[in-house]
């Protein structure tokens, strides 16, 4: 090879590690300003404690299917004070709502603190990862510092391979290229149920029978097309004991935010207020269409 060409390679190979380097920058940057906005919002747990302390005072003035009251605030001189309601709450459970959300808040904000030093420090390593990049001259020198900061699909495959192995639950990507999550236990169901969720995401699960909770990952202003919803409903029957079953099952369709907690109950036991019912039969040669997509996926856009 030709001194030029050398050097042009040379050239091309630090260009895509300072690429993949900036590239995962934006990515900290993106989840510091998460993080950031996470903790502002867990600094909200004194103005609930407030509000409820405001409501537990005028207790007997909250009627059902108020939209909000106004109040004296007996720590700001008693003046008046507008708390929003939501009108579908009993005054107890409005009550109920805002303790255990200024609880909730409160509990977050220390692990949220540390999450964002955390993240702060791993910016400022990729900062100084990109300017050792830049006084590197040599072929050699650029390979060794590739190996030492693990760049490269080598290490990416890894990478996503491990992290799959640890999360709690399956990710499949629909036709529709919507993410289908699976739980993977009762703890898992639990965790992808109760944190990964939102409450407009879709919740799925098999009717009557044990089973692994399955989440349609909702896009902001994008309805959930039937079609995705059918193949969630196939990975609800698969993942189940009616697997084996033949016949047509039964799987509850429902948004998340209908789906509660079960007290004193194991890990992914829950009670659902409302909800859908699709009927279809097991299709296998659909589940592994679902498998083989994924597994594409995640070969070409890092989906794991």
């Amino acid at each position: 090879m030709s001194q030029e060409s050398k050097e042009s390679v040379f050239s091309k190979n630090k260009k895509k590690i300072r690429k993949s380097l900036q590239k995962r920058m934006k990515r900290v940057q993106e989840a510091i300003i998460r993080q950031e906005q996470a903790l502002q919002n867990a600094k909200e747990y004194a103005r609930f404690t407030h509000f409820g302390n405001l409501l537990k005072a005028n207790f007997t003035k909250l009627v059902p299917r108020m939209t909000e009251i106004t109040v004296e605030d007996f720590q700001n001189d008693n003046k008046k004070i507008t708390i929003p309601l939501n009108p579908k709450q009993s005054p107890k459970e409005l009550l109920e709502y805002f303790f255990k959300k200024a609880k909730k808040l409160a509990r977050a904000e220390t692990p949220l603190r540390s999450a964002l030093e955390k993240q702060k420090k791993q910016y400022q390593q990729y900062r100084d990862h990109l300017n050792e990049l830049e006084t590197i001259q040599d072929s050699k020198a650029l390979s060794n510092f590739q190996e030492k900061l693990k760049i490269g699909p080598r290490h990416v495959a890894q990478t996503l391979k491990r992290k799959a192995k640890e999360l709690p639950y399956h990710v499949f990507q629909s036709a529709s290229k919507l993410s289908i999550l699976v739980g993977k236990n009762g703890k898992g169901n639990d965790e992808l149920t109760f944190r990964v969720a939102k409450g407009d995401d879709l919740w799925l699960h098999i009717k009557d029978a044990s089973g692994s909770h399955v989440i349609i990952q909702k896009k902001k202003n994008h309805a959930i097309d039937q079609k995705t919803i059918e193949e969630a409903s196939q990975l609800a029957i698969y993942f189940s004991k009616l697997r084996a079953v033949p016949g047509k099952q039964e799987v509850i369709v429902t948004e998340r935010r209908e789906v509660k907690r079960l007290k004193n109950a194991p890990s992914g036991k829950v009670n659902v207020s409302s909800y859908k019912v699709v009927v279809a039969h097991l299709q296998k040669e659909l589940v592994e269409e679902i498998k083989q997509r994924t597994s594409l996926g995640s070969a070409k856009h890092g989906i794991h």
